[in-house]
């Protein structure tokens, strides 16, 4: 017996074969091949005994051995899945689970073959002599020994098979009689696997011709391509390993997508994550909260995730170009897309990167293989006798696939070599083509001519029964039905399921429908579009009057459904039929509901359990509790605790239960669990325990990860929820179950006080980082990433303990490791470093600060640019020591700049903003920031054109353009920029936040000179503006910022008279002198108050000495130095400390000409704060002016001890140095001057360079003489 490949792959395509030292690859290849040869035999045995109650239909006696061997057969299917999750962990090497099916395999092949050949052998003579047989129990006893050993297999943990990184996407099973038509394979595989070519390749073609065969049968060729080793496994030969060329374009699988009519985009998105292996519940950008997937959101998450995959989405039978447009993620450039549709190519003209290839009828050769296949002919070959019909067949039909397949059910497969058979079959087709009456059945007009009539034969070549499960698939909604809906249906119309599966492989032979997922619980059904259209069209009647005799007895009794049975009927109609089966179901019910396809799909795992013939104890069990929850779930949208809770307690049905669980969790906007007592939650934690089997613990904690997204205080209140997530991490030898265990310990870290009690578990930071460094790191990460993001005593554990930072940090610079991975890293080490707790570890090595700023050269991963600029925000954001130390870093003020400019990614652009805002704080950056090209024309786009921002992007732009007004006037010197800040002051969309920064913005461009004020005064609505944020209403911080606007303003005598007469605001600045206000507020308002009206502003009484003090500043600005004094002797008497006061005191007295008291101030500054070279420099001036040659060169040199490269300090000792005569002195002082001034100010003076001078030439001679002009002294 020869096994092929699929079963085998999700035990073995996940193992790390480079990760396994050559001395144990033998051993690990043995013991796949182990549980390889166990899980195909036991496969082989299901199969043998399916085809046993096939084939013995008829020749068996009913008996109660017969139906006992059925239940066994059943719960042999039932058991298979868990058997084979528990096959991932090892076979016990002393199990004789190998002995018993091989008996059991012989036993059953034996009794195969007999039948077979007594059902011939009967056809031949007369079925009707036919004498039925009894059953053997020996049969049912050989069923039930694989039964025993495979539940009580041992599994041996400790030398369990590292088998996680399966491909969860299923593989599409083959089709044999497919017929390979090779010019239009080739060209649709060109065109997928050119790397430059289109992400999308459109299959467009009439219907009929084959579109959905041919990428089912290019899906199926590069998932076997896919598969990095081919397996030959027999099991009397033993197991054969070889090489075989792999196809690197699609190693992350093939995700097979069904479109139709009403395709929810939503339904497709969340099946293709689930179908690659991604997580639902996903980060808020911004606020590092949980978020749930929609519309927008889960295009984002898919984004994230597929952004590094290789992977091939076939999306069959688009009907509509829009439903494409928003299927496709974007930023998944290894993501290509096989689309089927029958839209010609004008209608895929919108969209851009898109290959269209059109699929023609077949070639006559081929349409005649295809006639062969589908008959069954030897070596599919048509007879040379036979051939003149069949070609007269094809001409008629214009070689369409479909067509074909119709008029092959019509041939007996007993006869398919009987020319008269053949001549039947055309005569009858002519026969309907030329009858009069022969109408559409509500087919569209691009349908072929004759579909009528060949489906009409297909039908007719059908007994009844089979029909009727024909009509019940065709009057199902969507592209694909649960058979257990149509068993349902069936059993209920027919009366029992005796035949069900023989009509079901006679369906699926005849390609009337489509089986996916065949020999599993959750098969589903499809039937080709035209086929279901003339099925619903033709036998509509008949489907009105099988609905009616369903709900006869209910009629009966006034319409009432009294019983559950009735009611779950009722609303399987409702949601699974199409219009008038769902209008019947509405009706029975008398109420209307729509849970649309998302939700319908997530509790379908539950539909799974609704077995209409349960043969086993609990599979009735399960049968009751999964009609409960499905019934309570339709009429009340949430799931029932009661009957969820039964079915968690039942070891076969829980994984279904959990699945359900964790998809309602996933699309619900409200609590799952009530907060005393749920008994959904006590049924997860029997599962996680370490005794229970990995694939009940990975859908366990795969729901409560769920569930903690709304419902984390309830979980963690929990006395062992904690205890059994933590056990699983330790003691779980599956990394698939680890990881899920990680989610929802990530997912319950929503609150200071959850993650200080998840962070505090012995262990618990210890064990994350370890896991740091594993196959889970992904998870680890998000977990480390969750447990950060809200300010907790975890933070400074993780700051005592430097190896977490470290992990961290290696993780983000790992090339080996996802996007993703790096994502949640860099998100943790982001939370980090705006907490205290570890600047210390994270800042004080430059080579953290490096890696960070490498990261923002990561353009195929904006999430990581993201979070490293945070990191780099964050850590500027505690000291200024950081501010400086980032911008050291030669490409990291240059990258921030390039991602600001890039408006692809406003998360990007936010985090960017934010991080330039904080280094602009530093002097030494705003230098760096402003000497770039590229920042003016960035900044001038960003706030002068239509530029798409948010607002918090808008925000933080206008805020750092407000910082770097503080020393360079030409940032938004250009038109229009002040208009721009003027509307933002009054603009109703305008957040205070960004009110202030725009306010704050004006009052620094207003500080430059005269003519930023001359501006800022003649923009229309400005003064108005600023005087509207003085309200009441409005915040203190916003009022501050316009204050100081409005007195800078005012420091312009030619202002002065433009906001003396604007209404109210003198009146205004008056109320903020007589309030308790902020006394920054009072300061600037005294400012204003004093420029508008200085002789008013004398004679009023000020009491704060914030107040006093603005007076004193005013009136020094206006040169009023006695007046002055005053105001600044009653500051110096309340704040005899103040050290930027006793400059500004010392200044007043140097202008007033007495330098002696001058002396006096300047000296008590030196004294309060040596270390501040400007207070050296100031006095050293001031000796000068009093004579003291001498002592001013001393504390000039002073100032240039503590900032060497000073160009104020500089020239004035040269200065010095000439009254000294110390010409050289003076000269080396004033060519460094001019070298310092050459440097820092280049740009600056180039701008202001004179028209006639040419800068290329003249350029460093007319600096020097700017510079000369300005020093002062002469040069000789």
């Amino acid at each position: 017996m020869v096994l092929d490949a699929p079963i085998v792959w999700n035990l073995a395509v996940g193992l790390k074969i480079s990760k396994v030292q050559n001395s144990e690859r033998l051993r690990v290849f043995d013991r796949i091949m182990a549980a390889s040869i166990t899980v195909h035999a036991l496969a082989a045995v299901h199969s043998l005994g399916e085809s046993l109650l096939n084939l013995g239909i008829g020749i068996y006696k009913k008996s109660p051995q017969l139906d006992d061997f059925a239940s066994k057969i059943d719960e042999l299917h039932y058991k298979e899945p868990e058997w084979i999750e528990l096959l991932t962990n090892g076979v016990g090497s002393e199990s004789s689970i190998h002995k018993v099916l091989r008996a059991s395999l012989g036993v059953l092949g034996k009794e195969e073959k007999r039948l077979e050949k007594r059902r011939n052998s009967t056809a031949l003579l007369c079925w009707a002599g036919h004498k039925p047989v009894e059953f053997s129990p020996h049969l049912t006893e050989c069923v039930q020994r694989v039964i025993t050993e495979f539940d009580t297999l041992l599994i041996d943990r400790s030398r369990s098979l590292d088998l996680w990184d399966v491909n969860t996407t299923p593989r599409l099973r083959p089709d044999e009689r497919y017929v390979k038509q090779e010019e239009i394979l080739e060209e649709v595989r060109d065109a997928i696997e050119d790397p430059d070519g289109p992400r999308i390749v459109v299959v467009h073609g009439g219907p009929g011709l084959g579109k959905s065969s041919l990428v089912r049968h290019l899906a199926n060729e590069y998932q076997r391509k896919s598969e990095p080793l081919d397996l030959d496994l027999s099991l009397t030969s033993g197991a054969k390993f070889r090489n075989s060329e792999a196809f690197e374009g699609f190693p992350d699988g093939v995700v097979y997508l069904d479109a139709g009519v009403g395709a929810d985009t939503l339904a497709k998105h969340m099946k293709l994550l689930q179908a690659t292996g991604g997580s639902i519940a996903v980060l808020d950008h911004g606020r590092n909260g949980m978020n749930f997937p929609k519309g927008l959101e889960i295009r984002r998450r898919l984004q994230t995730w597929l952004r590094e995959k290789n992977l091939l989405v076939i999306v069959d039978d688009v009907v509509e170009v829009e439903f494409l447009e928003r299927l496709v993620v974007a930023g998944a450039p290894g993501v290509k897309y096989l689309v089927t549709s029958e839209l010609k190519k004008e209608f895929w003209d919108r969209m851009t990167d898109v290959d269209v290839i059109e699929l023609k009828n077949m070639e006559p050769r081929d349409a005649r293989q295809l006639l062969a296949n589908h008959i069954g002919m030897p070596w599919g070959q048509i007879p040379p006798r036979m051939e003149e019909i069949a070609d007269d067949i094809i001409q008629k039909l214009d070689s369409n696939p479909l067509l074909l397949t119709d008029i092959a059910m019509t041939i007996s497969r007993q006869r398919r070599e009987d020319v008269e058979e053949w001549r039947a079959a055309k005569e009858n087709l002519l026969d309907l083509i030329f009858k009069e009456n022969v109408v559409t059945f509500g087919l569209q007009s691009n349908y072929p001519k004759c579909a009528p009539c060949t489906m009409t034969m297909a039908l007719n070549s059908l007994p009844d029964e089979p029909k009727t499960l024909l009509l019940l698939v065709a009057a199902c909604r969507g592209p694909t039905v649960p058979e257990v809906v149509l068993k349902m249906l069936f059993k209920k119309h027919v009366g029992r399921l005796l035949r069900f599966y023989e009509w079901k492989k006679l369906l699926e032979e005849r390609d009337l429908v489509r089986i996916q997922d065949k020999n599993s619980t959750n098969t589903s059904w499809s039937v080709h579009t035209m086929r279901k259209k003339f099925t619903l069209e033709k036998r509509r009647s008949e489907l009105v009057w099988i609905m009616e005799c369903m709900f006869r007895e209910s009629d009966q009794l006034d319409g009432i459904l009294y019983t559950e049975e009735e009611r779950l009927l009722a609303s399987v109609c409702a949601l699974y039929g199409d219009d008038k089966v769902s209008e019947i179901g509405f009706q029975k019910l008398k109420v209307r509901f729509d849970i649309g396809e998302v939700r319908r799909i997530a509790m379908e795992p539950i539909m799974w359990l609704l077995d209409v013939e349960p043969q086993v104890d609990w599979k009735r069990r399960a049968y009751r509790l999964a009609r409960q929850a499905f019934l309570r779930f339709v009429s009340q949208g949430h799931l029932d605790d009661e009957s969820i809770t039964g079915l968690l307690a039942i070891p076969l049905a829980a994984a279904a239960a959990c699945t359900t669980i964790e998809a309602i969790a996933n699309i619900s906007s409200e609590r799952l669990l009530k907060p005393r007592g749920s008994g959904i939650l006590d049924g997860l934690l029997t599962l996680l325990t370490t005794e229970a089997i990995p694939s009940d613990q990975k859908a366990a904690a795969s729901a409560l990860g769920a569930l903690a997204v709304r419902n984390y205080d309830i979980i963690l209140a929990h006395p062992l929820i904690l205890e059994r997530l933590v056990d699983l991490l330790d003691k779980s030898f599956n990394p698939v179950v680890q990881a899920s265990a990680l989610v929802a310990l990530g997912n319950l870290a929503q609150s200071s006080e959850s993650i200080t009690l998840i962070g505090g578990y012995p262990g618990m930071l210890e064990g994350l980082v370890e896991l740091l460094d594993t196959f889970v790191s992904k998870e680890a990460a998000y977990t480390m990433a969750r447990m950060t993001c809200i300010q907790s005593s975890f933070h400074a554990d993780i700051a005592t303990y430097s190896l977490a930072v470290d992990r961290l940090v290696q993780l983000s610079r790992d090339r080996d490791v996802s996007g993703e991975t790096k994502a949640y890293a860099v998100r943790a080490l982001a939370n980090l470093a705006w907490t205290n707790e570890a600047t210390l570890d994270l800042a004080d090595c430059p080579g953290n600060l490096k890696a960070m700023v490498e990261l923002l050269d990561d353009d195929l991963n904006p999430e990581v640019q993201e979070q490293a600029a945070r990191v780099l925000a964050g850590l500027a954001a505690l000291s200024y020591e950081n501010k400086v130390r980032i911008g050291a870093i030669p490409e990291s003020i240059p990258n921030l700049i390039r991602l600001i400019s890039i408006d692809e990614n406003h998360h990007v652009q936010e985090a960017v903003a934010v991080a330039l805002e904080y280094l602009a704080l530093a002097q030494e950056n705003r230098r760096i920031i402003l000497l770039l090209p590229e920042t003016l024309e960035t900044f001038q786009k960003m706030l002068t054109e239509d530029v798409m921002m948010t607002k918090n992007l808008q925000t933080s732009v206008v805020g750092l353009v407000a910082t770097l007004l503080e020393v360079n006037e030409d940032v938004v010197a250009f038109s229009g920029a002040v208009d721009v800040l003027v509307g933002l002051l009054a603009c109703r969309d305008s957040t205070a936040d960004l009110q202030q920064h725009a306010a704050r913005a004006l009052a620094n461009l207003a500080a430059q000179g005269e003519a930023q004020k001359l501006s800022i005064a003649a923009t229309p609505g400005a003064i108005e503006n600023l005087q509207a944020l003085l309200a009441k209403q409005v915040s203190e911080e916003v009022q501050h910022q316009a204050l100081k606007a409005l007195a800078n303003l005012a420091v312009a005598p030619r202002n002065r008279v433009i906001l003396s007469s604007s209404p109210g605001l003198v009146d205004r600045l008056l109320d903020f002198l007589g309030m308790e206000v902020l006394p920054s507020l009072q300061l600037h308002a005294a400012r204003a108050f004093t420029f508008l009206d200085p002789d008013q502003s004398k004679g009023t009484t000020l009491h704060a000495i914030q107040a006093c003090y603005g007076r004193g500043e005013a009136l020094m600005e206006m040169e009023m130095y006695e007046e002055a004094m005053a105001d600044l002797n009653k500051v110096g008497e309340l704040k005899p400390l103040d050290t930027f006061f006793m400059r500004r005191r010392s200044f007043a007295k140097a202008m007033l000409k007495d330098y002696q008291g001058a002396l006096l101030d300047a000296d008590k500054a030196v004294e309060l704060q040596p270390l501040i070279a400007i207070l050296w420099q100031e006095r050293g001036i001031l000796k000068q002016l009093t004579g003291d040659l001498e002592g001013a060169l001393n504390d000039l040199e002073r100032a240039l001890e503590l900032t060497s490269d000073d160009y104020e300090t500089i020239k004035h000792r040269g200065y010095v140095k000439f009254l000294l005569n110390d010409e050289k002195g003076a000269r080396e002082d004033a060519e460094k001057a001019l070298q310092i001034m050459s440097s820092r100010d280049a740009v600056r003076n180039m701008k202001r360079m004179p028209s006639h001078i040419d800068a290329g030439r003249d350029r460093e001679r007319f600096l020097g003489r700017h510079a000369i002009s300005y020093l002062g002294y002469d040069l000789r």
